[in-house]
């Protein structure tokens, strides 16, 4: 009866987690993490009696409890620093390195540089805040459709759950080194750098970047 219904559990605590983490619903998944302790904790009360049973050494049946136990605890302090981070919007490293690959993947001549990226998670719902620096001599409607352009390419890679706000800079001749419009009229010092937009790079302000 007990396996049975540990089989069962363990089941449905998997289906719970891995739906949790595909929606991004913490409930979901502390939800899951909690069927799956109540499995781990059986399995270890019936470990402890078999090893008490056929070694006679009792102290093992206290190891295993405090083997659950610890198991429970760990558990628990995960998910409640989740759940900590996800109310004060912390950042999530994994997603603004996702976020930094798709923007090196489809980036253009145009966007010059980017820099003070920001993102959080709020259930399954991604925002995103970033400044996009395009040449100082583009006009209002040019530099409002690029930016439009990397609006919606993110928008689409988080299948419309995502919400984007796109702060437009006008190049400056520190950025000339890195810009890639080789033909461009303004420029004053020729490309001299071959930039990898990372997470490390787009994350970082304006100021904090030309003092490196």
């Amino acid at each position: 009866m007990l396996v049975g219904a540990s089989a069962i559990n363990l089941l449905l605590g998997i289906g719970l987690v891995r739906v949790g983490k595909r929606v991004q619903s913490m409930t979901l998944i502390a939800d899951g993490k909690h069927v799956l302790t109540d499995v781990y904790t059986s399995a270890g009360v019936v470990a402890g009696l078999f090893l008490v049973y056929f070694t006679g050494w009792l102290w093992l049946d206290g190891a295993v409890a405090c083997l659950v136990g610890g198991n429970i605890l760990l558990t628990g302090t995960r998910l409640v620093r989740q759940s900590f981070s996800a109310l004060m919007d912390a950042s999530d490293p994994q997603l603004l390195d996702e976020i930094s690959r798709l923007l090196e993947n489809h980036r253009k001549p145009v966007w010059i540089d980017i820099h003070q990226l920001r993102s959080w998670r709020s259930g399954n719902f991604v925002h995103i805040d970033l400044h996009l620096v395009l040449p100082r001599d583009y006009l209002l409607d040019d530099a409002h459709n690029e930016a439009k352009h990397l609006e919606q390419l993110l928008i689409h890679h988080f299948k419309g759950h995502a919400g984007v706000l796109v702060h437009m800079d006008p190049c400056q001749s520190p950025e000339c080194p890195v810009c890639r419009q080789y033909r461009c009229s303004l420029r004053t010092t020729a490309p001299t750098q071959t930039t990898v937009w990372h997470r490390h790079r787009l994350t970082i302000n304006k100021a904090s970047r030309e003092k490196q």
